[in-house]
């Protein structure tokens, strides 16, 4: 078996033993007894468990791009979190729920760096203090409401763009531009 069909097919397995097991159930021994392979071969491919599940996020392929809207930038991440619903809630709530969040974050800050590209009071540095500060904010508020049952993604989207918006962000821009 190539390396890459048995990364694929550790990552696999992880996702059916999520199926079954708490995440803080499932260990490298119960994913190498489940393949019928060493921990040697585990520790091959992946450092440990966050690691694994930090390489599903990147095989999962939510990537950052030139969108027309912040409202867009959100639904995506969104889009993404719902689509796999069972195992992001399962990651989110958690011990490892910094992997999700560092996943949402370098996503919105990407996508966020790249969106205000169109701003022409924001330079380099304030994109990426914007961006950076926004990412972390949003993120983590998204991932709150999103393992909360009375949150759908809809109820989601509109109270995040409360706060994100293009008028709020023009304005940080001008007031960055003012002390700078």
């Amino acid at each position: 078996m190539s390396n890459y069909n048995l990364e694929n097919k550790i990552q696999e397995t992880f996702l059916k033993l999520v199926k079954k097991y708490s995440l803080e159930e499932i260990d490298v021994s119960k994913i190498c007894s489940s393949l019928k392979i060493t921990r040697q071969s585990f520790y091959y491919h992946y450092k440990n468990i966050y690691d694994l599940i930090f390489a599903i996020y990147i095989n999962k392929k939510l990537v950052a791009s030139n969108l027309a809207s912040l409202k867009e930038i959100v639904l995506d991440l969104l889009d993404f979190l719902y689509k796999d619903e069972f195992f992001n809630k399962e990651v989110a709530e958690s011990n490892v729920s910094n992997v999700l969040k560092e996943y949402c974050f370098s996503y919105l800050f990407q996508s966020l760096s790249l969106y205000l590209i169109k701003f022409e009071n924001i330079d380099s540095y304030i994109n990426r203090k914007i961006s950076k500060f926004y990412a972390l904010s949003i993120s983590e508020e998204i991932l709150d409401l999103f393992i909360n049952p009375d949150y759908d993604k809809l109820t989601i989207l509109n109270e995040v763009l409360v706060y994100l918006n293009d008028e709020i962000i023009k304005n940080i821009g001008i007031n960055f531009k003012k002390i700078s």
